[in-house]
């Protein structure tokens, strides 16, 4: 039989242009004109003498970008009513490969996908979204040409929710982060700005109610691991109710207790005191007198308290072997009391962000 010498060649590295016959090109530009045209905003291309307001065929893929935009004769928009980017086009469009980012983002995709809810029932893919990011001040190529983590938490700035990475499904929002023109750091011109547009993986996301709980494990559970979940807007905060061989790791959780806040509108007053009702972001409980639960791991998780928690995490007495590790706490309340009539806690290397 005849050999085969088949050479194999590592993806290319780097910025790839894309131009404006590419259907990848057109996917970019109606993403960032997320509404219907709008003639009244319609602008003329001063290179090619195209409209703003003309449309492609759109393509479906995975590629990232960069995004030079010309604002130009744009006007100022408040933050709250930012509805794409009529009045802008791409003067310039670059895939970025990198083959080391993308290769961890995979394995993120696919180490998210084994949770449940992750996945889109009709497509079988994991849930994802593509966000627009502008690094303001902070050179994109610092993330783009990282061989680690890309987008990096100890660049990260302040922001509505915290400290974080933030990425809007609105252009027209993120433009206001856009990277402007520093003869210093880039070739933008004047009227230019730069920003990413990025696959950004949700998972399973769970919105709670303003009343609601917004995870409750109830009587006994046993052998429970939650893994990869964005839990928000819950009213009473998550509840774990004496569990055993219970793992809680890598999630998010974003202002629980919106039931504390005092506000009648959205709050809710206990009928013992009358004053509002109290609870922690997260809290370990006993259905029975004399209940015991254990064998906790509560790991790699980012916590972000609302205004009026009592604490980030509590625990009822009965409790062994507790372990509290790797988590990120947020927001104005990070407390976590000592577990009394508990044994054998261990809350450990925890970080407490602003």
């Amino acid at each position: 039989m005849p050999s085969w010498n088949r050479q194999i060649y590592p993806p290319k590295d780097g910025l790839f242009e894309v131009s404006q016959e590419s259907p990848e090109y057109w996917d970019v530009f109606e993403n960032m004109l997320k509404k219907p045209p709008n003639h009244q905003h319609a602008k003329i291309d001063p290179k090619t003498g195209q409209s703003s307001d003309v449309h492609g065929k759109k393509n479906q893929h995975d590629a990232r970008f960069s995004v030079y935009q010309d604002a130009y004769n744009s006007k100022p928009r408040s933050r709250s009513c930012a509805t794409g980017m009529h009045d802008a086009w791409i003067t310039k469009l670059q895939r970025i490969q990198n083959p080391d980012l993308y290769t961890y983002y995979d394995s993120q995709k696919q180490r998210i996908g084994k949770t449940p809810g992750a996945t889109d029932v009709a497509s079988g893919e994991v849930k994802q979204v593509r966000g627009w990011h502008g690094t303001g001040g902070f050179p994109a190529e610092n993330i783009y040409n990282d061989r680690q983590d890309g987008f990096m938490m100890q660049f990260a700035s302040e922001g509505q929710w915290g400290r974080g990475l933030y990425f809007a499904e609105d252009a027209g929002y993120s433009h206001f982060y856009a990277s402007p023109a520093d003869p210093h750091q880039n070739d933008l011109q004047e009227d230019e700005r730069e920003m990413m547009l990025a696959s950004v993986i949700t998972g399973n996301t769970v919105d709670g109610s303003n009343g609601s709980r917004v995870m409750s494990v109830e009587k006994s559970c046993e052998d429970v691991t939650i893994v990869g979940n964005t839990f928000r807007n819950g009213g009473r905060g998550s509840s774990i109710n004496q569990p055993r061989n219970f793992i809680l790791a890598d999630n998010v959780f974003v202002n629980n207790t919106t039931k504390c806040e005092p506000d009648p509108r959205r709050g809710r007053r206990t009928f013992v005191t009358g004053g509002y009702e109290r609870y922690a972001e997260l809290y370990f409980t006993t259905h029975e007198p004399g209940g015991r639960y254990g064998n906790v791991t509560v790991r790699g998780n980012i916590f972000t308290s609302g205004p009026h928690a009592t604490h980030a995490i509590t625990f009822a007495p009965g409790g062994d072997t507790l372990v509290v590790t790797d988590n990120i706490f947020r927001g104005p309340v990070t407390s976590i009391p000592a577990p009394a009539g508990c044994e054998g806690p261990v809350i450990r290397d925890n970080l407490t962000a602003p």
